[in-house]
């Protein structure tokens, strides 16, 4: 008995070692996969869902997937794994590249991805975005590739790194790693059909992208469809879901929709009016650098709403904006310096800060530029170049500018001239809703305009589809009311 016992064990020995060995590894790659698997892997084992980076447990992934790593050192997955397990701990990033470029080398396709992310960023390896892009490639153009290496490649090709622009293909892998699932592009593909980047534009197949990443929670997906709702492009304008959709993306810390969510605070739109709101909102946004938002925090201090009136706060807060080169900020700073408020009065300084500002595009800088020089403030003057400047402005849609050229040719001071050109641009200054065009033609009923532009204005609002009688030499009631309608738009 002891004989056969023991013939039997070692017979039993004999026979399935092997396969206890097999048992015994494939135990430990088990443990490894469900310690350190990615998402985005398609061969990780079913049943396993895969973590996020940061939901892996570091010391006790690396204790498991460094076992199956000595075990089985040609598996790719297993190479990937303990990459993966060794970022989570904070390893050396050169090490980590090392053992994800092995697994790359060895066919793994979310590893290619990871060594293109690791070139791109200079992440344990020397940064070059052409070698990145060429492993981006590899990944998204073999079978069944993944999607976040889709997305990555379609990037490289929309931002043109380290190869050539290419916007309709970019903007193709991108929408294709959408299609596939990945939360991340369906706010870039909606953004490339919204726009009609690389793609045709389609504003409603775009919505449909910013909702999918939106349902998903995904904050730019949530910020664009509140863009969308608020300018009602590709869907019909309700306020009331632009602000949801931006307190979800804010609710996720998202700077510019507290930025568009003031906004809507401020005018009343999709909420009660709350400036007291909306300042909160500017400051959280200014707070972040958003230029925009520092521009408004700015104007709210210089008005006194939503907080109480301080000019040196609004020419700090101007000041933030306009060292990003933010024109308007760097206009309203201007005028800040022009009537002294909150600092010292300094029209030279003014008008370069005009000069700066038209330069970047902005047309009440150019305007008051305009101003300056036609006056000789701050600068000397040069009447022909600020009549320019001036038509310049209204030709990019400045209101105030049609207003200031449209009395000038209804004076005839320092151009030739012409009511029915000064009519035109009247119109233009109302249309803009130029708050001194609202005051001189409509509040006070144009009472210094002369009367063959009052006569033009009456029959260019009639050309238009307005029905009166013209009132000669002045306005009529019924053109007064004409354009009160035009102010409101």
């Amino acid at each position: 008995m002891r004989i056969v016992f023991a013939l039997n064990v070692a017979i039993t020995s004999l026979t399935f070692a092997p396969l206890a060995w097999a048992d015994a590894k494939d135990d430990l790659v088990i443990a490894c996969d469900k310690l350190a698997a990615s998402p985005e892997d398609a061969t990780r084992p079913k049943g396993i869902s895969g973590l996020k980076i940061s939901e892996i447990d570091g010391d006790a992934a690396v204790k498991a997937c460094q076992a199956a790593q000595n075990a089985i050192p040609d598996n790719a997955r297993v190479a990937f794994e303990f990459a993966r397990a060794l970022s989570a701990a904070k390893a050396d990033p050169s090490l980590i590249f090392s053992l994800t470029l092995n697994a790359a080398n060895m066919g793994h396709l979310v590893a290619m991805n990871n060594v293109g992310a690791a070139l791109n960023y200079g992440k344990g390896t020397v940064k070059n975005e052409a070698e990145a892009t060429k492993w981006f490639q590899k990944a998204a153009t073999a079978p069944s590739p993944p999607r976040i290496a889709l997305y990555n490649y379609g990037w490289q090709l929309t931002h043109g790194l380290g190869t050539p622009v290419d916007l309709a293909a970019g903007n193709d892998y991108i929408c294709r790693a959408a299609e596939a699932g990945y939360v991340p592009a369906m706010a870039s593909c909606g953004s490339a059909l919204y726009f009609g980047q690389g793609l045709k534009q389609n504003l409603v197949t775009a919505v449909k992208w910013f909702q999918a990443g939106a349902d998903a929670g995904d904050s730019l997906s949530q910020y664009n469809l509140g863009v969308a709702y608020d300018h009602g492009e590709g869907v019909a304008r309700d306020y009331a879901k632009a602000v949801q959709y931006y307190q979800l993306a804010a609710d996720q810390g998202y700077p510019s929709a507290w930025l568009n969510l003031g906004l809507l605070y401020e005018f009343g739109r999709g909420v009660s009016a709350d400036t007291k709101r909306a300042f909160e909102l500017y400051r959280k946004a200014a707070e972040q650098n958003i230029p925009e938002a520092q521009a408004n925090l700015g104007d709210m201090y210089r008005k006194g709403q939503g907080v109480a009136q301080d000019y040196a706060q609004a020419l700090s807060w101007y000041q933030k904006a306009a060292d990003q080169n933010f024109s308007r900020a760097i206009t309203e700073l201007g005028l800040l310096y022009d009537s002294g408020l909150g600092v010292a009065k300094d029209e030279t300084k003014a008008a370069l800060l005009y000069e700066k500002s038209a330069g970047l595009g902005d047309v009440d800088g150019m305007n008051n530029l305009a101003v300056d020089m036609l006056s000789g403030t701050g600068r000397p003057k040069d009447v022909k170049a600020g009549v320019a400047l001036l038509e310049k402005a209204v030709a990019a849609g400045g209101a105030r500018a049609a207003y200031n050229l449209a009395g000038h040719y209804d004076r005839g001071d320092i151009v030739e001239r012409n009511t029915e050109k000064s009519a035109s641009l009247y119109l233009k200054a109302i249309a803009g809703k130029n708050p001194d065009a609202v005051q001189f033609l409509i509040t006070e009923k144009a009472a210094k305009l002369s009367a063959e532009t009052a006569d033009a204005i009456q029959k260019q609002l009639i050309s238009r589809g307005q029905k009166f009688e013209v009132l000669k030499g002045k306005l009529a009631p019924e053109a007064i009311a004409a354009l009160a309608a035009l102010a409101k738009g």
